[in-house]
């Protein structure tokens, strides 16, 4: 009996997907007078025996055989009580349907199609004579011979797949894109070579799944080549195709909603980051987003009740439609106008003898004035002097050549400022300033570097809503308990480091200033002046590049990871004006265009409220440092406070709702700290002379410094290990309020000992010619890293490994790539506008 039961169990699975296709249940026999739901399972097995043996002895010696296969299976598990519950309820489960299965008229079909196809094998082979009443030769070879693939085709074609995907009233589908998918799962059938070309393309689950590989990814290139073609007179589905039918394939992705059962069991921390399962599928170019979502909630596919969330199908963007990507193509196409004219209008100067060299433009020049070193001025008052008629009239010949001559020059002037010949030698010069604070170069690069360390575990990789580029999310959990980790975490310290040389720069440079500010006498054009270098030197890059990944994101890549929109992009059309006015950390910052940019509103908004304290050194250093004092002990205990109440930190950001992001890690009162560090430390680099102090003191400094700042990074270990305990609010908000200004305290110290000759090889290291390039590209590199590293993962063909290994390369690769896109930011569009800065606002300040 065992046997028999094992056996019904085994071709009972085999049967079960017609009978799924078929109508509902026929009525259930009645044996000796009971009901088949009132009989035992014996009697049900006895019954069926019966009728196999009588009617279809055949397959019941073929169920024999099959029974005999499956049986250590079944004994595997009978020890135990929960298996044999298991198959006792499947046996009783299969024994209610088959009486069904067998009277279906799919069935009886099936079968007819086998006893065909082993018939037509029987006839294919070539059975010796004296074989031929061996019955056991007989049937191996004419199994060997049938071809069980067309069996399944041919089992399969007795039905459609509009049978399994039928339509009701209320489904809303498009026809089309429905026509076309059925017809493609019907040619699917058949073998048809686009059709299995579709679903070749299509994603399958792989390997990995209980590691995070929840994204079932396709081949995008392949989808985007197929061609449908379905000849005029076939029979697709059991429908005659009275006409030759074409049509395109689209990559789409369906996105599944995974059971919170399922997550708790992977034993997982996912951090905040929302787990889904995506699905990639080449589909019919007729079927939209929309469409995709439909076709799982129709037919017998909808009473599968799958959790598909949403779909998103590729759509190839329409530059014609998109009037902002039009109208960014134009700036730019203006801005290399410039570049083109400009740099053949400089290059053309050191032609022998050209018009357009300075001694050949300014040669009527030196006929009407001297060349004794004069001023500008002085040699304007020689002008007009030189321009007077002996009759006390004037000449004015004289003075308006002179005036052409001038507005010509001014005109040059402007046009190399855009001159790449001119430009990509001040970028690349490795020259040192004199009375230059050298170290601040290798601090920039340094710190540029760890940002960019920190962001290539974000860009790309955690930071796009609805797409999944990482093959092992779960081991991220892994590799975040290692204490190697919390150099990663700590990356954030470096843009503390940037306010620290921002806070201390802007300090110095003024105080070294005070004598043309006690000049002006603290008059508005001073501020009006001081304001405008400021955004002259940063706004026109900055909008340059929101501008470029705003409007124009949507052409950088594809791939079957990019995304709907990204929404660090997106946004921009919604809230430039924000960035524009540096308020982008203050308002809609649940909208925020280009998230990073924080930073750059921090840095503006501090510079707009330094003249204060500025005003305060220079009436006296200790009402200014008392005052730097306070503003530092305010942004602590706002830090603090403001800790207390949302008590987050790097991990939490990433969670719907969380208030860490908007209200602490981003807002000005809780990161002014390390600003206040660097005004302090600019105000005593320039009230003391530079000169070498104690060497025990500069041992003691340096040990307190590198031991607080490697205190301040691997701290967050005790929290992050295996096993480690959560902190509590309190020592949370402690170290988020003190660990910004200490760890400015740190980087302040590395300066003060370099610059005063105590730097030893730190200083020799950081202030490196080599590294004088890089450190003027660090701006540049800031606002282009996070772009360059969301295009490059999103358009890759496949799915992000997180190992050691790939995250190094990962990272090296997206430095080189950051610095080249850096390097044409800044020459196209920072360094112009420094020289026209010196040539219009710097040169009123002489």
């Amino acid at each position: 009996m065992a046997k028999v039961l094992s056996g019904l169990v085994f071709v009972s699975c085999a049967l079960f997907i017609t009978y799924a296709n078929g109508q509902s249940q026929s009525t259930a026999p009645a044996v000796s007078g009971k009901k088949w739901q009132d009989m035992s399972n014996e009697d049900k097995a006895l019954f069926i025996l019966d009728y196999l043996v009588n009617e279809k002895p055949h397959l019941f010696e073929a169920m024999i055989k099959a029974g005999e296969a499956a049986l250590p299976l079944f004994q595997q598990g009978s020890g135990s009580e929960k298996n044999s519950k298991l198959i006792n309820g499947l046996e009783m489960w299969f024994l209610q349907q088959l009486p069904s299965v067998f009277r279906h008229p799919a069935f009886n079909a099936s079968l007819l199609i086998i006893g065909d196809e082993v018939l037509q094998g029987l006839n294919r082979s070539d059975i010796p004579p004296k074989y031929a009443n061996n019955t056991e030769i007989v049937v191996q070879a004419a199994l060997a011979n049938t071809k069980f693939t067309r069996i399944v085709q041919r089992i399969l074609s007795i039905g459609s797949s509009q049978m399994l995907l039928g339509l009701t009233i209320n489904d809303t589908i498009s026809q089309q894109c429905y026509i076309d998918t059925t017809d493609y799962l019907d040619s699917l059938v058949i073998a048809s070579p686009w059709a299995l070309k579709m679903v070749d393309a299509s994603g399958k689950p792989g390997g990995g799944v209980m590691k995070g590989n929840l994204h079932f990814l396709g081949n995008y290139d392949q989808c985007a080549e197929i061609m449908a073609i379905i000849d005029r007179g076939s029979v697709i589905g059991r429908r005659y195709q009275a006409q030759e039918r074409r049509f395109g394939t689209n990559y789409c992705r369906a996105t599944f909603s995974i059971p919170k059962s399922f997550i708790e069991s992977m034993n997982v921390d996912t951090r905040g980051i929302a787990l889904k399962v995506l699905w990639d599928l080449c589909l019919p170019v007729s079927c939209s987003s929309e469409d995709v979502v439909r076709l799982f909630k129709i037919g017998r596919v909808g009473g599968l009740k799958l959790p598909i969330e949403k779909a998103h199908c590729h759509e190839e963007p329409d530059l014609s439609d998109d009037p902002s990507a039009v109208a960014a193509i134009a700036v730019l196409a203006c801005f290399g106008a410039l570049i083109v004219i400009g740099t053949v209008y400089d290059t053309l100067k050191l032609i022998p003898n050209s018009a357009y060299q300075p001694e050949t433009i300014a040669k009527y020049k030196l006929t009407i004035i001297n060349t004794t070193g004069q001023s500008d001025e002085k040699k304007d008052d020689d002008v007009k002097e030189k321009a007077t008629l002996s009759n006390g009239a004037t000449d004015h010949s004289a003075q308006t050549s002179f005036k052409e001559e001038r507005e010509e020059n001014t005109m040059g002037k402007i046009l190399e400022a855009f001159s790449v010949y001119t430009n990509a030698p001040k970028i690349l010069s490795a020259k040192k300033a004199r009375n230059a604070i050298h170290c601040l170069h290798g601090i920039r690069f340094m710190s540029i570097l760890w940002i960019i360390l920190g962001h290539t575990y974000n860009y790309g990789l955690i930071s796009n809503e609805g797409v999944m580029t990482t093959a092992n999310m779960v081991d991220a959990d892994t590799m975040i308990k290692r204490f190697t980790w919390q150099a990663v975490e700590g990356a954030g310290f470096a843009v503390d480091t940037f306010l620290l040389l921002s806070g201390m720069l802007n300090t110095w440079l003024f105080m070294n200033d005070q004598k043309r500010w006690r000049r002006y006498k603290c008059v508005a054009s001073y501020w009006i002046k001081y304001y405008m270098h400021r955004i002259w030197r940063l706004t026109p890059l900055y909008m340059v590049v929101l501008m470029t990944y705003g409007c124009l994101y949507r052409y950088m890549g594809d791939g079957p990871l990019w995304p709907k929109s990204i929404h660090a992009a997106e946004m921009c059309k919604e809230s430039w004006w924000t960035n524009l006015l540096y308020i982008n950390n203050l308002v809609k910052t649940d909208k925020q265009c280009m998230g990073w940019s924080w930073y750059l509103a921090n840095d503006m908004q501090f510079y707009v409220i330094s003249p204060i304290f500025f005003v305060a050194m220079a009436i006296h250093p200790v009402l200014g440092g008392v005052l730097t004092f306070l503003l530092m002990a305010g942004g602590i205990t706002a830090a603090g406070q403001q800790e207390s109440v949302y008590n987050g930190n790097f991990f939490t950001m990433q969670q719907e709702n969380d208030g860490y992001w908007k209200y602490v890690y981003i807002v000005p009162w809780t990161r002014v700290g390390a600003y206040a560090v660097g005004m302090l430390l600019g105000m005593l680099i320039a009230k003391r002379a530079q000169k070498a102090f104690s060497r025990v003191v500069a041992l003691i400094g340096w040990i307190l410094a590198i031991g607080t700042g490697i205190f301040l990074v691997y701290i967050t270990y005790t929290e992050n290990k295996a096993g480690g305990a959560p902190w509590s609010m309190e020592v949370r908000a402690v170290y988020e309020s003190m660990s910004r200004p200490l760890w400015a305290t740190c980087v302040a110290w590395v300066i003060f000992a370099c610059h005063n000759h105590r730097g030893g090889v730190i200083n020799s290291l950081l202030s490196w010619n080599g590294i004088i390039p890089l450190s003027r590209l660090t701006y540049a590199a800031y606002l282009v890293h996070p772009v360059i590293m969301s295009v490059h993962v999103l358009s890759k063909r496949s799915l992000v490994y997180v190992n050691n290994f790939d995250i190094i390369y990962l990272f090296l690769g997206h430095t080189v790539m950051t610095y080249m896109a850096a390097f044409i930011y800044s020459v196209a569009f920072e360094a112009p506008f420094m020289a026209l800065d010196k040539l219009f606002i710097g040169k009123r300040h002489k």
